[in-house]
């Protein structure tokens, strides 16, 4: 009986001495799964890979000790059977806990709304795939997936590219939460324009960042300085009940925190250089950023809007922008043309995340905005000029959506677009009335 106990007992230990001949796997790809780039990285997200880890390690020991058992019953089995068995079975069970759950993380992290399921894999890449020290952030404005701000980071330091609304703040602080850093660590606020999308929670944000500088075109400069005819303006067109429902407060800043940014600017981020080359069409107080480390713009509104929902197995579908009041289209053409001469690999959009296929998104944008002009002159004098232009530039878009093979049906790119064709009208009809004056 004791020679019975003590063999159950050796056996039990070399069970457990399988363990040593898997740990060193486990290491390696449990190190692999918890490095991996995953965007964004929320402490939500972190709790979920640690327990899927942690998963992942209790079934392989339920396997190992499963299939050092199956080794030992086996008929004719060599004495290191069991052993090889045992970390087959804990590799086979610790590979199969990850994967599924990975996935499974990432679809359900698409919001519903959006008609992903339809699109190819190959067409999300392009906006899915990123620099790793380049973090798209939603600042929520309007809704998910519409507006973005970036965070690069550098060996600890950082910048923020635009920021949304005044509402936008905890998005913006959660950013840095989420990447470890604390708002001491941001050297620069580089705000392409002053257009309250991108600019309008600058003042609010600026009074959380200790060590930041907002970088803006002289042009915009004094309007985030003092924001008076900025908050009138918009107040004018929007009204001060919805200012404060979408824009939340807006606030000014210190001059002496804020760096006039010439055409080719050269902005240090921890040994990263940025340069800012002016760029109007969009807006005369506009500038693009160039970070020659990922090969990239930060467009700001001058590339034009992508929106993901209107993806497909084509690519990002694309379209300018000609809100008022400073739409140029020769100037507009002329930035973009500029942008290329750095031959980028990717731009990096305000509407809506990363886009590749730069040089083809470049022919579709001259393309309309050619369309766009004509169709401005077309429908200039008419009495119901603004309609003319509202219903011209919907069957423009929905005419390019179709053609790019998009997975929406009319009424849906309509709805998608409802805010940019008004908008886009608005700035046809203010070209239009600067060109003939």
């Amino acid at each position: 009986m004791s020679a019975r106990l003590r063999r159950d007992d050796m056996e039990s230990a070399m069970a457990w001495l399988s363990l040593l001949l898997f740990l060193p796997w486990f290491i390696l790809l449990g190190s692999l799964y918890w490095l991996f780039p995953r965007q964004p990285r929320t402490a939500r997200r972190r709790l979920f890979d640690g327990a899927t880890l942690a998963l992942a390690l209790a079934l392989s020991i339920v396997a190992m000790l499963w299939g050092h058992h199956i080794g030992l019953v086996q008929p004719g089995a060599g004495p290191i059977w069991p052993q090889v068995l045992a970390v087959l079975y804990a590799y086979g069970a610790f590979l199969a806990r990850p994967a599924p759950s990975d996935q499974s993380r990432i679809d359900h992290a698409l919001p519903a709304r959006l008609p992903w399921a339809s699109v190819p894999d190959s067409a999300r890449c392009a906006s899915m795939t990123a620099d790793p020290s380049i973090h798209t952030i939603d600042t929520g404005f309007q809704r998910p997936d519409f507006d973005a701000a970036y965070l690069i980071i550098e060996n600890g330091r950082a910048a923020f590219v635009d920021c949304g609304t005044g509402l936008s703040l905890p998005a913006m602080l959660q950013a840095l939460t989420d990447n470890g850093l604390g708002v001491e660590a941001v050297d620069w606020l580089l705000l392409t324009h002053v257009h309250l999308d991108h600019a309008g929670g600058a003042g609010l944000l600026m009074q959380q960042l200790p060590n930041a500088r907002a970088v803006l075109h002289p042009r915009g400069a004094p309007h985030m300085i003092d924001p008076t005819r900025l908050i009138a303006g918009a107040t004018a067109v929007y009204g001060a009940e919805e200012i404060a429902r979408s824009y939340g407060r807006i606030e000014a800043i210190p001059e002496q925190r804020v760096v006039v940014a010439e055409d080719g600017q050269r902005i240090d981020l921890a040994g990263r250089e940025l340069v800012l080359l002016h760029t109007p069409g969009h807006a005369l107080h506009h500038y693009c950023v160039w970070d020659a480390r990922s090969r990239s713009w930060f467009t700001g509104d001058t590339f034009g809007i992508s929106y993901r929902e209107l993806d497909s197995a084509q690519g990002a579908f694309i379209f300018p922008t000609s809100s008022p009041v400073q739409f140029d289209p020769d100037a507009m053409k002329a930035s973009i043309q500029r942008m290329l001469g750095y031959a980028p690999q990717a731009m990096y959009l305000t509407h809506y995340g990363r886009v590749e296929q730069v040089e083809k998104l470049a022919e579709d944008l001259f393309e309309q905005i050619d369309a766009m002009t004509a169709i401005g002159r077309q429908c200039d004098g008419r009495p119901d000029r603004h309609r003319c232009l509202l219903a011209a530039l919907q069957a423009l878009y929905l005419e390019r959506a179709q053609q790019h093979g998009c997975a929406l049906d009319q009424a849906a790119v309509t709805e998608v677009l409802a805010m940019d064709i008004e908008l886009n009208a608005q700035g046809l009809a203010c070209w239009l009335d600067r060109a003939s004056r």
